[in-house]
C-alpha cells in the first residue's frame, strides 16, 4: 500500500504539477544536497518552503530582498528548497544564493531532518510548519524565524491579537528557542513575548524608481490570488460594474478565477520576474482584504514606487499611521468602481509622492536590513 503523500496541501493545490510529475528542474538527492552544504560552508542556510521568483505577491519580493542581503553576510547563503516547477533559478544565481531543490516529498518529509544535522551557523525558517518541525534538530549555533502570513494571518488568528491558545504556545515556543525572529509588523509582535534584543520588524520600503502613471489606466493587485483573503476579495471585485475600467492581477492565480477575470475584460499577467514592470501605465494600487496578516507587503510596492494606493483598514492596520493618512482608505472594496469615477486624481498623486517621500526618510528597509547584518554578528 501506498504512503500517504507528505507534501502540504497547499502545495499540492497551488502547484498541481509536482503532484503530476511534470515539474521541471534538477533535483538533488539528500547524498547529493549533504554534499554540496559541506562543499559550500554557507553562515547561512534558509529553509525556502514556497517559490521566491517569479514573483507571485509583495511577500516574495520581500523574501528575496531578505536573501539578497543574507547572501552578503559572512560565507554567504544557501537555500534548500522543494522543486515545484515554478522557480526561475537563474534570479537566485543573481543574487548569490546557491539554491538545492530537493524533491518535495524529501523536504516535507523526514528528509530535511536530516539535511538539517549539516553544520552551519544560522538556519532561517520561513513557515510556521517547518520552524515547528525542525525545532531541536539543526546542528546550527542559532535560529532565526522569519514571522510572515503563517504567524499572522487567518490560520489561527483571524485579526491581531486574535490567537487561539494552541496556535499562540506553538508560535510563542518558537520565538523562545529562536535567537532572532523578524517581523512583519510591530503591532504584529506586540502580541508576543519577544526580546527587543532578538527582534527585527521589516516594514520598511525599498528604495525603487518611480513609474509613470496614468489616470485612466487599469488599477491593479499585486497579491498571490490562491491566498484565501486574496482570493475572496478579488471574487467580490470582479463581481462589481467596473464600466470602462480594467483591474490588472499581477501574480498567482487559478485557472477558474483567471477565466472569470480575463472574460470580464480584466487583465491576468500570472507570476512575474519584477513586479515593478507591471505596475507601470496603472491608475491605482489596491489591497482591498478584510481578512489576513498585520501588514500588506503589496502597499509597501506601491508606495516605494508612488503609485497611488487604496486600501481597506484592515490591510492598513500594521502599517504606520503617519504614512497611511497619505494612502486613500476605504470601508469597503464595493465603493472601488465608483471612488475610480469620482476620485480627484491629482491630488491622489501629490499624497503618493509624499507617502513615498515619507517611507524613505522613516522605513527604509535597507536601513533594517543592515540592522539584521547587525543582529546577527
Amino acid at each position: 500500500m501506498k504512503s500517504r503523500s507528505v507534501v502540504p496541501a497547499w502545495v499540492r493545490e497551488n502547484f498541481p504539477m509536482v503532484m503530476t510529475g511534470t515539474s521541471p528542474g534538477r533535483r538533488s538527492s539528500l547524498a547529493q544536497a549533504a554534499d554540496s552544504l559541506r562543499l559550500q560552508c554557507p553562515s547561512v542556510l534558509y529553509l525556502l518552503d514556497g517559490p521566491t521568483f517569479p514573483v507571485g505577491d509583495g511577500g516574495s519580493w520581500l523574501k528575496s530582498l531578505i536573501l539578497t542581503s543574507l547572501a552578503k553576510f559572512g560565507a554567504g547563503a544557501a537555500a534548500v528548497a522543494p522543486q515545484l516547477g515554478a522557480d526561475d533559478a537563474l534570479q537566485y544565481e543573481r543574487m548569490g544564493v546557491n539554491v538545492i531543490w530537493l524533491d518535495p516529498e524529501d523536504y516535507f518529509g523526514d528528509g530535511l531532518l536530516a539535511l538539517c544535522r549539516t553544520p552551519v551557523s544560522w538556519v532561517f525558517t520561513d513557515s510556521l510548519e517547518t520552524s515547528s518541525r525542525t525545532i531541536g534538530c539543526t546542528k546550527s549555533a542559532d535560529r532565526a524565524v522569519l514571522m510572515m502570513d503563517d504567524y499572522a494571518s487567518n490560520r489561527g488568528r483571524n485579526r491581531i491579537g486574535d490567537v487561539s491558545e494552541h496556535h499562540s504556545r506553538v508560535v510563542q515556543g518558537i520565538i523562545d528557542t529562536s535567537r532572532l525572529t523578524i517581523w512583519r509588523s510591530s503591532r504584529d509582535m506586540a502580541s508576543y513575548v519577544v526580546p527587543a534584543d532578538r527582534s527585527l520588524v521589516v516594514d520598511g520600503f525599498e528604495r525603487r524608481d518611480e513609474v509613470g502613471i496614468c489616470a485612466e489606466g487599469p488599477v491593479a493587485m499585486l497579491a498571490n490570488f490562491m491566498y484565501p483573503p486574496n482570493r475572496e476579495a478579488l471574487i467580490q471585485l470582479i463581481g462589481l460594474d467596473w464600466g470602462g475600467r480594467q483591474l490588472k492581477l499581477i501574480g498567482r492565480i487559478d485557472r477558474d478565477l483567471h477565466s472569470a477575470a480575463t472574460r470580464l475584460g480584466h487583465i491576468c499577467t500570472g507570476l512575474v520576474p519584477d513586479p515593478r514592470e507591471e505596475l507601470m501605465g496603472c491608475s491605482a494600487g489596491i489591497d482591498p482584504v478584510t481578512q489576513g496578516s498585520g501588514l500588506s507587503t503589496k502597499l509597501t510596492v506601491y508606495v516605494s514606487v508612488g503609485l497611488p494606493a487604496i486600501a481597506t483598514e484592515v490591510a492598513v492596520r500594521g502599517l504606520d499611521p503617519d504614512l497611511v493618512r497619505f494612502l486613500t482608505i476605504m470601508d469597503d472594496s464595493s465603493q472601488l468602481p465608483r471612488l475610480t469615477e469620482t476620485w480627484d486624481y491629482p491630488k491622489m498623486c501629490k499624497a503618493a509622492k509624499q507617502a513615498r517621500g515619507y517611507a524613505r526618510a522613516n522605513h527604509d528597509l535597507s536601513n533594517q536590513l543592515n540592522r539584521l547584518s547587525e543582529l546577527m554578528s
